[in-house]
């Protein structure tokens, strides 16, 4: 999710010749009002041109709402006792890969000719943006799901609530050895007691 769309990114702006964004004077000169607004000389042309133009519509709808998404999910997952690095490092990659997926799919259909190319191209970023999804096959492996996932961090949750609050509380002063050392006790209703 961070090196893909950068590399597709960067193949697409400097490996192009129909990138006329790379050269700012060019662009200028080589783009009028009558360009943004033809959609092409015949029916296939214009067929071509309205399939792009709604891919591009559809792409950025769903990373709005990707994004939508993740906003709601930061709020949810300040709640969870997890490590704050890997977590913001996480949604650091998210925010790179919308984004870099965002400025990719206006190069990536100006350079295509095909109608199936333009739909592969699309699904290809899609599937790019939404790789880390539990839901999603690139993640079948670890045999969980979403629910899976709330469960586990549920249950997790649950086991903390009844741990003790400072970990000196396991610890025995008194050890003379390693196997010693740690003082783990259950009273009747299960909680664990000070040592």
């Amino acid at each position: 999710q961070v090196l893909a769309p950068a590399i597709i990114f960067m193949d697409q702006w400097f490996n192009t010749d129909s990138n006329i964004l790379r050269r700012h004077s060019r662009f200028m000169h080589a783009i009028s009002w009558r360009d943004l607004v033809c959609l092409g000389t015949n029916f296939r042309d214009v067929l071509h041109s309205i399939m792009g133009f709604l891919l591009l519509g559809l792409v950025l709808v769903v990373i709005r709402g990707y994004v939508s998404e993740q906003c709601q999910n930061v709020v949810r997952s300040g709640h969870i006792a997890q490590d704050r690095v890997w977590f913001t490092m996480g949604h650091i990659a998210k925010q790179w890969c919308s984004l870099l997926v965002m400025m990719s799919v206006p190069l990536v259909l100006w350079n295509e000719s095909h109608p199936t190319n333009i739909a592969l191209d699309v699904l290809t970023l899609l599937w790019i943006l939404f790789l880390d999804d539990f839901s999603g096959y690139a993640c079948i492996y670890l045999g969980k799901n979403d629910i899976d996932y709330r469960r586990a961090v549920a249950w997790h949750e649950a086991m903390l609530s009844h741990c003790p609050i400072n970990l000196a509380d396991l610890i025995n002063p008194n050890a003379s050895s390693a196997d010693e050392l740690w003082s783990i006790r259950f009273d009747e209703e299960s909680y664990i007691q000070d040592v």
